[in-house]
């Protein structure tokens, strides 16, 4: 534990500062708005509930299933309400810190304290949004299965049951995530093997059969009951479709929404996993608390244990992000957890020296490594609305507008497309609770791959939906945050779009960076335009 220096207790009074500054950060974060990618996922979730839309089949969309199911979920409770956001997203934090903290505690209460606040601050800092991102939905699933095989060995094969069902979880919102699910299975299975040692060898191999077979039954009950459920509502044939024709073309776009050749991308995946999200100055640290740990400090079977589960995990999640390959700040998250939970440990481990050197030196290596990371400790949005006194505009306000379009002159029946990905279209959309007039949520995919006979296909099936529909606007944002495909095969041009757009609509509304066209049914729809 942390011993007074001199009269004060300099770790002590850094852990509360940091725990002050997310408590505050979370009690601002109340008033946050849903932002970038949730407010679609949300919007593919109200079209399921609402539209009685069959996913995949009447809406064309490449994430997995169990990312809509978790929306769902999140509507029927919370509902659309921004506050209701913010209540989930809060609560689904405390569950993820509530493992981190029982993770370390049997350690030390001060490490688990440390990794608590870090974590948190870690979490607050990057914004609306990451909040809720698919990311953090598989975290808490993930650090809860951690938790369950790094904890003695009590009722084993039911842990390990409820790790396949969790790892399932995960694995329906990314796939890629069930990279994890072996490794804690084999590491708590040779864990319950070497605590075994009363039984024969033909035994414990029996029993660590058993063990991984039970925890592979727990993994395929929840992807056997999604498979059913898409079987019954006939949308199976569509997801595969989806994910073996137009995947392998997404997987291809570059975080920064370039597609390169072989070689620039092979480059892009090597550099952006040695950057490792700039999660780097967690690493040396933690390899620094090694050094002290290894050549100074007796560890006991738990501790060593504990350190090679969380070394295991960091590698996975390492890894992960290049199965993506576009390396976004959240597609980072879970290894920075890990480096997280790895470096309280070792930073803040009980059986460290407490001189003063050692005490401020942690301090030190801490902020260091908060300052240097992904993120600064202090959200950008808590920064404007101290320095504003008011929460920052979603997308400089074009939401709101678009939404107080929509709600003005939506008639009963009418429709609408945006042409859009995350610029705010939908986002304007979900809030003003328009139906969509086509099964294209996003217009992305017609610009990238042009010459690919599938990306043709959605082209020319998007436009006769479109004919057939009708819709009475459609929303076009040609904004910079609107990401724009870039590089080899990629266009701006769709010229039945535009021909059709334009002998078929007039411009309404044309500033802050979005166009609104209005059927032209030979009504006076030019009333009331807006030019900026």
């Amino acid at each position: 534990m942390i011993k007074p220096l001199k009269g004060i207790n300099p770790e002590k009074l850094f852990l509360y500062i940091l725990l002050s500054a997310f408590f505050i950060q979370i009690l601002f974060s109340l008033s946050w708005k849903l932002i970038h990618d949730t407010p679609l996922l949300q919007y593919v979730s109200f079209l399921i509930l609402e539209d009685n839309r069959i996913p995949y089949r009447d809406i064309f969309e490449y994430n997995f299933p169990g990312t809509y199911l978790f929306h769902i979920a999140w509507i029927r409770i919370f509902g659309y309400s921004d506050l209701g956001f913010r209540i989930l997203d809060i609560l689904w934090l405390t569950g993820i810190l509530a493992c981190v903290y029982n993770l370390l505690k049997r350690f030390d209460r001060d490490a688990a304290w440390f990794g608590v606040a870090l974590m948190g601050l870690s979490y607050i800092s990057f914004t609306p949004i990451s909040s809720l991102q698919r990311e953090w939905i598989i975290a808490l699933p993930l650090i809860y299965s951690v938790l369950l095989v790094s904890h003695p060995y009590s009722h084993l094969r039911l842990r390990l049951f409820a790790v396949g069902i969790l790892s399932a979880c995960c694995f329906l919102v990314k796939p890629h995530a069930v990279l994890a699910f072996p490794f804690l299975v084999i590491f708590a299975v040779k864990n319950g093997s070497d605590a075994d040692r009363r039984n024969s060898l033909i035994s414990r191999n029996l029993n660590m059969t058993l063990d991984i077979i039970v925890s592979f039954i727990g993994f395929i009950i929840p992807v056997l009951a999604v498979y059913i459920w898409l079987v019954k509502i006939n949308s199976y044939s569509n997801f595969i479709e989806i994910l073996t024709n137009y995947i392998p073309l997404y997987s291809q776009l570059s975080a920064g929404h370039d597609v390169g050749t072989v070689y620039e991308r092979f480059r892009d995946f090597v550099l952006n996993s040695l950057r490792m999200g700039s999660n780097g100055a967690w690493l040396i640290a933690i390899l620094g608390g090694f050094y002290y740990l290894i050549s100074r400090v007796k560890l006991d079977t738990s501790e060593k244990r504990f350190i090679v589960l969380f070394s295991m995990m960091c590698g996975v999640f390492w890894v992960y992000p290049i199965f993506a390959g576009k390396f976004w700040a959240y597609h980072w998250v879970l290894l920075q957890l890990f480096l997280i939970i790895l470096y309280s440990f070792v930073i803040f481990h009980k059986k460290r020296s407490f001189d003063k050197f050692q005490i401020y030196f942690r301090i030190i290596i801490t902020t260091t490594a908060l300052l240097i990371g992904p993120r600064p400790p202090v959200s950008p949005d808590f920064i404007y609305q101290i320095t504003h006194w008011q929460t920052r505009p979603v997308k400089n306000g074009r939401v709101s507008e678009i939404e107080s379009f929509l709600k003005e002159r939506l008639k009963p029946g009418d429709t609408v497309q945006p042409l859009d990905w995350t610029g705010g279209a939908v986002h304007g959309m979900l809030r003003a609770k328009a139906r969509l007039a086509t099964s294209f949520i996003y217009d992305t995919q017609f610009y990238h791959h042009v010459d690919n006979p599938y990306i043709i296909k959605l082209r020319e099936r998007f436009m006769r939906e479109l004919m057939a529909s009708k819709p009475q606007f459609i929303i076009e944002v040609i904004a910079p945050d609107k990401p724009f495909v870039t590089g080899l095969g990629t266009s701006r041009d769709f010229l039945e779009l535009r021909n059709y757009i334009s002998q078929n609509y007039i411009i309404s509304v044309e500033k802050n960076g979005y166009i609104i066209y209005t059927l032209n049914n030979g009504e006076d729809t030019n009333l009331n335009s807006e030019k900026i």
